[in-house]
């Protein structure tokens, strides 16, 4: 980078022509390619996810509800969505 007017301008080797980078991460078992890095809480509210029906298994550990939010997932990380259902 070089500054320019007292901003740092970016080199052109940096920029991406191909767009956002992407990412592989598993969940429940099958790969899924993401655009951006993206929250638990995040991921489960666009896929319309009741946070209160659901327990998320993070990288083999149970992640809190209360914790979604804190949770970025990366590269090949894995993630198990269990839900409740209910019924007799």
């Amino acid at each position: 980078m070089r500054a320019v007017n007292g901003f740092c301008a970016l080199n052109e080797m940096s920029v991406n022509p191909k767009g956002p980078e992407k990412m592989v991460v598993v969940i429940n078992g099958r790969q899924e390619e993401l655009t951006e890095s993206i929250s638990i809480g995040a991921f489960l509210v666009r896929k319309k996810l009741d946070f209160d029906a659901v327990v998320i298994e993070h990288n083999r550990r149970i992640i809190n509800k209360e914790d979604f939010h804190k949770f970025v997932m990366k590269e090949n990380d894995s993630l198990e969505v269990l839900r409740f259902v209910g019924g007799g």
